[in-house]
């Protein structure tokens, strides 16, 4: 019977430090250059507004697309639009099939925020503020 308990605090530990671990060593995310907005202009190859950004299009936030404005922004005919966008930024680049940017938009206001978890392990990392 002690073999079954002290079996059962060893699962215990391991799935809690596994848990903790994968919180705090988790692989460096790229970030989002959001300084080089302004420089992307009409007629830029999506390469070289990757260049400018950081990488490809996506998330580059820590969480899940978040909430933004309800601006209008009519594209032009024809686009295929594409999105950079971090935990406060949402940029919309829209290309021609060449690949070349026809549009740029950018949101008045974005944001992400992390999902509200009811599990005990989240409550607790939160109230320790981790």
């Amino acid at each position: 019977m002690a073999r079954r308990k002290t079996l059962a605090v060893c699962l215990v530990a391991v799935a809690s430090l596994t848990l903790l671990a994968s919180r705090f060593l988790e692989v460096p995310h790229r970030s989002l250059r959001v300084d080089n907005f302004p420089l992307i202009r009409v007629g830029m190859p999506q390469a070289e507004v990757e260049d400018l950004l950081g990488g490809p299009p996506g998330n580059y936030g820590r969480y899940a697309p978040g909430m933004m404005t309800a601006e209008g922004y009519l594209a032009p005919l024809g686009s295929t639009e594409k999105i950079w966008y971090d935990d406060c930024h949402r940029f919309e680049i829209y290309f021609d099939g060449a690949e070349r940017v026809v549009g740029i938009h950018r949101r008045a206001s974005y944001r992400q925020v992390p999902p509200t978890s009811s599990n005990w392990f989240d409550k607790l990392l939160r109230r320790l503020g981790l």
